[in-house]
């Protein structure tokens, strides 16, 4: 099997595109363990994009599968993505995470997730909708609340370009007062892991605090760290070897067995 597949997820008269990338020894006889990857953006950025190469770089060389994928492109006569509301694209990620558990050569009890920065919003919002995410991930989250907040004090496009648009967003902020992402977070009862830049100007660490707090206060569990120096993107080592090998040892668990489920 190639290791890179696109796909093609259809969903309300368009699609969403993506691509799944394979572990170089799996056999399709095995069902994989994967993780979805949500970045948050109609498109990743550049520096979201080296930080999803990397991590799922080693996420294949620890044995799972990982799901990438790019958001469904508004229906306006230009083509552009400004118009998409959150609340859409978590919509996206609901689409690409049900194509992904009904796949055979994937097992429907490890599937794990991941959301950075933006992403973290997606991801929330996704796993308030299914109990079925093994493992959830945030990397430099922020909150719907934070977002408006930052997004008033330095100018909406300014602010959503520093967490990794290359574009203005400007539909993603239209609907955010009505979200609750921490709460989403802690809906549901699965190992999460939250890891934030101490030195993270973008998206102060304190917003991650929000979802630890939600999470523990859910009597869930949750791992909460802050990476020594990084800034919002982990873009200079240790800081982001030392990222990723959290990422990889935190997911790779599902490999073990310990996070398999019945499913209801």
């Amino acid at each position: 099997m190639e290791r890179r597949q696109p796909f093609a997820v259809e969903i309300a008269n368009s699609a969403v595109s993506g691509a799944l990338h394979w572990p170089p020894e799996h056999r399709q006889d095995d069902p994989a363990a994967v993780v979805l990857l949500c970045h948050g953006l109609p498109r990743a950025g550049k520096r979201t994009g080296e930080l999803f190469a990397r991590i799922t770089e080693s996420l294949t060389e620890a044995g799972l599968a990982v799901a990438e994928y790019s958001a469904r492109r508004a229906n306006l006569p230009d083509g552009s993505n400004h118009q998409r509301l959150a609340v859409e694209l978590i919509d996206d990620a609901s689409a690409v995470f049900r194509w992904l558990v009904l796949r055979d050569e994937l097992d429907l009890t490890r599937v794990g997730v991941l959301g950075f920065s933006l992403g973290a919003i997606v991801a929330a919002g996704l796993a308030q909708r299914t109990d079925q995410i093994a493992r959830l991930c945030l990397l430099a989250p922020v909150t719907a609340e934070g977002v408006l907040s930052g997004a008033d004090r330095t100018g909406r496009d300014e602010y959503i370009r520093s967490l990794g648009a290359d574009d203005a967003v400007e539909g993603f902020l239209a609907d955010l007062d009505t979200l609750d992402s921490a709460q989403s977070a802690a809906a549901h009862d699965r190992p999460t892991l939250i890891l934030h830049g101490a030195a993270d100007r973008a998206a102060p660490p304190e917003l991650s605090f929000a979802y630890a707090g939600a999470i523990e206060l859910a009597g869930r569990d949750v791992q909460h760290t802050l990476v020594a120096h990084a800034d919002h993107f982990f873009a200079a080592d240790p800081s982001r070897t030392a990222c990723v090998a959290q990422v990889s040892a935190f997911f790779g668990a599902m490999n073990d067995g310990s996070d398999r489920k019945n499913r209801s």
